[in-house]
């Protein structure tokens, strides 16, 4: 299939974690797939990611590699990857004060039972904290930035509890449910940033989770619903 985008991560050679990836679009070796996996560009022609093209995701991690989640896994340092596949009902938490950085953007939740991300913050942005010689005031600064890319295919559920930050936005995509329960940051104060709804449910826990309030949010398709809660 031929297929034109720009590739984002460490450039690697096929066969290894660190080739790079197209996060606007997601495949599946099955005909009546959903996509459940990174696409990459080789000869000229797209194609699905191998096995061997990801590693597990590890606490720590600072080279931009593809990353897959098959088991409940922790981070307790700030760890850097270029993209994220869940499967099937597993969690990643992230220690408070820590932060998990997706370089490309790209996260997919694929699988039955609800993947997870919670605690600390998960960014999109490449930031670093800089200081006024003169007056000494400290700000944080965005060196690099993508958009987040969050698939979540038909079938599947992927929740957010934590902290999101991305100044270029968030889209989603996929027929299934993403939740966000976090205090998020997405659109960094309308700054090109918006929140886009391509397909499937965003379901929030409040206007907080919806990111920045100046950032616009826009249906492409899909809808948001606001999470209700029962007194007993």
């Amino acid at each position: 299939v031929q297929m034109s985008g720009t590739l984002k991560g460490a450039g690697g050679a096929a066969d290894t974690s660190q080739v790079s990836i197209i996060t606007e679009a997601v495949g599946d070796q099955s005909a009546t797939g959903n996509g459940s996996d990174f696409i990459t560009i080789d000869g000229g022609n797209a194609r699905t990611l191998r096995a061997d093209e990801y590693i597990p995701l590890a606490s720590g991690n600072t080279t931009l590699d593809n990353t897959t989640v098959t088991a409940n896994t922790a981070i307790t340092a700030d760890t850097t990857v270029n993209a994220i596949k869940l499967t099937g009902g597993n969690t990643v938490t992230i220690n408070p004060g820590n932060q998990l950085l997706v370089s490309s953007g790209g996260l997919l939740g694929v699988g039955s039972g609800v993947s997870a991300i919670n605690g600390g913050t998960l960014s999109f942005d490449v930031t670093e904290i800089t200081t006024d010689p003169f007056s000494g005031q400290t700000s944080l600064v965005v060196d690099s930035a993508n958009e987040g890319i969050v698939t979540v295919p038909t079938g599947s559920s992927l929740t957010i509890g934590s902290n999101v930050g991305g100044s270029l936005g968030l889209t989603k995509s996929g027929g299934g449910t993403l939740t966000l329960t976090g205090t998020n940051t997405i659109g960094n104060g309308g700054a090109g940033g918006q929140f886009t709804i391509n397909a499937g449910t965003v379901s929030v826990s409040g206007d907080a989770a919806l990111g920045d309030p100046y950032a616009p949010i826009v249906l492409n398709g899909g809808s948001v619903s606001q999470q209700t809660t029962t007194e007993s």
